[in-house]
């Protein structure tokens, strides 16, 4: 399926909750869940079925897990990205659960 078509499709289904959603997006940042850029190995044995993309999955739950990938693209494409908490792996995030430090929002 084309970018475009994937977009579209993800659009529809959200719909009339998406234009909500964005509106939500763009005033609050979103600290109850974060997503975390697994490699492949990460992906095979602490993340299957996408789990990694835990913050997209708790603003789109109704939204197939193979889809929480494009859903991340649209978040990205969409500049909403920033205003959720992205880790760029399991091991940073197990360095984060390790620490007596906050996380820190993307900026």
């Amino acid at each position: 399926m084309a970018r475009a078509e994937a977009k579209q499709a993800i659009e529809q289904q959200a719909l009339p909750a998406y234009r909500k959603l964005l509106a939500y997006l763009r005033a609050d940042y979103i600290p109850h869940a974060r997503t975390t850029l697994a490699n492949p190995i990460e992906r095979a044995l602490i993340a299957p079925y996408w789990v990694n993309y835990h913050a997209e999955h708790h603003l789109f739950m109704y939204l197939p897990c193979y889809r929480l990938p494009e859903a991340h693209r649209l978040l990205i494409d969409k500049g909403l990205i920033k205003r959720m908490e992205v880790r760029p792996g399991y091991w940073d995030v197990m360095k984060l659960a390790t620490s007596k430090l906050k996380p820190a929002i993307a900026s």
